[in-house]
């Protein structure tokens, strides 16, 4: 098994986040898409119940015959306030948005994940175009902050070829 990171790069379906911290421009995106973490210098958060943030995400560039086994959403955050803040992570894949079960954040930043072996919006196996096509990100139950999301996709290339040279 091989894995693939892939960051945001886009603005997705939602940027509804009160709070937006660094980062380049006014684009959500640009606070959570660091290779390595830069924890409070740039960030996003919210304490509204409902607010989402959504990002589109780089293509992933696997071979054309790569086989997808997972894709795992994974995000850096902390709560924002002193009581226990509640979050969900979230995936848009086509016409479906599904959530994670609520994560209880805690102080000081950690980071979570969540897996999907197959495509929510199909129920079928990933493929490089759902991949390509899918935007992560979170929504709010109450107060968060996430200075770091980002997708792995974990697959395999199939070696040899079969067929019939004329």
């Amino acid at each position: 098994m091989t894995e693939k990171t892939i960051r945001p790069n886009a603005v997705g379906t939602y940027e509804e986040f009160e709070t937006m911290v660094g980062g380049e421009g006014t684009d959500h995106y640009t606070t959570v898409d660091e290779e390595s973490t830069d924890d409070d210098t740039s960030y996003v958060e919210s304490d509204i119940e409902d607010q989402r943030d959504t990002f589109g995400m780089e293509a992933c560039g696997l071979p054309a015959n790569a086989i997808i086994s997972k894709l795992s959403l994974w995000a850096r955050m902390r709560r924002e306030s002193i009581l226990d803040a509640r979050v969900y992570m979230m995936i848009i894949s086509g016409a479906t948005e599904q959530l994670s079960d609520s994560i209880i954040t805690i102080s000081g930043y950690n980071v979570w994940s969540w897996d999907h072996e197959t495509d929510p919006n199909t129920g079928e196996a990933w493929t490089i175009a759902a991949v390509d096509a899918v935007e992560l990100g979170l929504k709010i139950s109450t107060g968060v902050a996430c200075t770091q999301l980002w997708g792995v996709i974990t697959y395999t290339v199939p070696t040899g070829s079969f067929g019939v040279v004329i």
